[in-house]
């Protein structure tokens, strides 16, 4: 992990890794890209200070950032406001606690990839978002931290790293080789 780095219970990640998973992913991503770019074919959230993670591996379990080394990361941090929105909006804690809580365990959904070349057939299809791919998690996350408004299904780690680059909601730790 880069010394510069001071990572927190609720930050997100997209990684570019390799295999045959992350480029079917990418190569659906870029088949829906409006920048006609995948960069990214994987997302998880990170759970405490020292990089340990919960993603969708071929389980939803926890991971550790250390995996992606050598490999292209991107690490946003949620900038949390206070609302008096009548939205239930959780803290950063709350928020991973209560996505592990729904999806430690269960198998990573493959059968779901194919639908995100289509993106309103991976939104609708997610079994009321019972069955998550990554970066649908991560989405979640960001759902019940209030920071992600609209659906979280369909999401895609590429559309992830897009809008944190882009957003006023998102702070960027870290955009390079880990």
């Amino acid at each position: 992990m880069p010394a510069d780095i001071e990572l927190r219970a609720g930050d997100l990640f997209c990684v570019r890794s390799a295999g045959l998973l992350s480029f079917a992913i990418l190569a659906v991503e870029r088949f829906n890209a409006k920048d006609d770019r995948a960069e990214f074919g994987h997302s998880g959230v990170i759970v405490d200070a020292l990089g340990s993670t919960f993603e969708a591996l071929v389980t939803l379990r926890y991971g550790s950032l250390d995996r992606y080394r050598g490999k292209h990361v991107l690490i946003a941090r949620p900038v949390l406001k206070v609302s008096r929105s009548p939205v239930q909006r959780y803290d950063r804690q709350a928020a991973i606690n209560r996505v592990i809580r729904e999806h430690q365990g269960q198998i990573y959904p493959f059968w779901r990839i194919p639908l995100h070349l289509v993106p309103p057939a991976s939104k609708y299809l997610s079994v009321a978002g019972r069955w998550l791919v990554c970066s649908e998690v991560v989405a979640k996350t960001e759902s019940y931290m209030g920071v992600l408004s609209g659906p979280y299904a369909g999401r895609n780690p590429d559309d992830l790293a897009d809008r944190w680059r882009l957003s006023w909601t998102h702070q960027v730790l870290f955009d390079g080789v880990w």
